[in-house]
């Protein structure tokens, strides 16, 4: 029965909505484990990284993460599991004040909030990035996955995307790779059916 484990919301990057490969990979992957999926869109123009303050992008962020759970009460059968892409991880601080796991995909590590919302969570999560990102930090992500709640899975020259340009075969198997790593997540911290 779909739903049974829990509760994923997936939130889309600035420019790379859920229908696109990282993410749908994702809802694929929760949905077979059992999962309730919620896959958001953003209802205007999403902000740009250095456009805005990061606080206002932050507040775009949290306000469609909200509005998509506003239903689930405290206490509700049923694990929430938050699935983000670049702009969606930030996010970040506001999943680790309601203690929901997540997996934060190309998170922007470059960003002092994201990075403290996510050192911040005691629940499970999932980082994944390449080295040829500007946004990831091999160090920084090394540093969060000491804690024994994070797992990290860096891809070697992989981009913002996670794919290895010109690379088709190999970056099929980074969302191979990506899926695995999810489905253990969402078996970890979704409730026994």
């Amino acid at each position: 029965m779909p739903g049974e484990r829990g509760c994923a919301v997936l939130l889309p990057g600035r420019a790379y909505d859920v229908s696109a490969p990282l993410l749908a990979r994702a809802g694929q992957v929760l949905a077979a484990e059992g999962w309730e999926v919620r896959r958001l869109a953003w209802d205007g123009p999403a902000p740009l990284p250095g456009e805005v303050d990061p606080g206002v992008a932050e507040d775009f962020v949290v306000r469609h993460l909200r509005a998509a759970t506003a239903d689930l009460q405290p206490g509700r059968a049923g694990a929430v599991l938050v699935v983000a892409k670049s702009l969606g991880t930030r996010a970040a601080a506001n999943a680790a004040s309601r203690g929901w796991s997540a997996a934060w995909l190309t998170p922007l590590l470059d960003d002092a909030s994201c990075r403290a919302g996510i050192a911040a969570n005691p629940a499970p999560q999932l980082l994944v990035g390449g080295t040829a990102d500007a946004y990831w930090d091999a160090a920084v992500a090394a540093g969060l996955g000491r804690a024994a709640s994070v797992e990290v899975l860096e891809v070697e020259a992989a981009d913002h995307g996670l794919a290895l340009p010109g690379e088709a075969a190999v970056s099929a198997a980074v969302l191979d790779r990506v899926g695995e790593a999810l489905a253990a997540l969402a078996r970890q911290v979704g409730v026994t059916p």
